[in-house]
């Protein structure tokens, strides 16, 4: 399982780029699997263009759906349908659970993956606040 998630880390990299080896990346994904927390793949001969790391959750917001941590594609190969098909795999997750939702955020500035949602019809719900302190 370790070397799998290990084989993510240069494109995870490219989303997440705070995570600085495979091990980070690793030792992170192991401790998000106590949540349930895993990484589905797509892979173009050897090499993996897009990922998606999901958990299922519940919370009084949106009810038991799946929750999307991590969605990627390979800036290399962005526009070949990849993160398309990375959708749908999350899409069937779904309704292998028997969920008729999933959940993701994105970043204010990251303009290009919400048009890419949008295509995907996925509508805007809600405004994240984070407040960060230290001691």
């Amino acid at each position: 399982m370790a070397s799998e998630i290990g084989e993510c880390w240069p494109l995870m990299r490219q989303l997440r780029p705070h995570l600085e080896s495979p091990q980070v990346l690793v030792d992170q994904a192991i401790r998000q699997s106590a949540q349930g927390y895993k990484i589905l793949v797509l892979r173009l001969d050897d090499e993996i263009v897009a990922l998606a790391g999901l958990r299922r959750q519940e919370n009084m917001i949106f009810g038991d759906h799946i929750y999307v941590d991590d969605l990627v594609t390979n800036e290399k190969v962005r526009g070949r349908g990849y993160g398309t098909k990375v959708i749908e795999a999350v899409e069937q997750e779904c309704a292998a659970a028997g969920l008729s939702t999933f959940v993701l955020d994105t970043a204010l500035e990251n303009v290009d993956a919400q048009r890419f949602y949008e295509r995907h019809a996925m509508r805007k719900k809600a405004v994240k606040y984070l407040k960060r302190w230290t001691g």
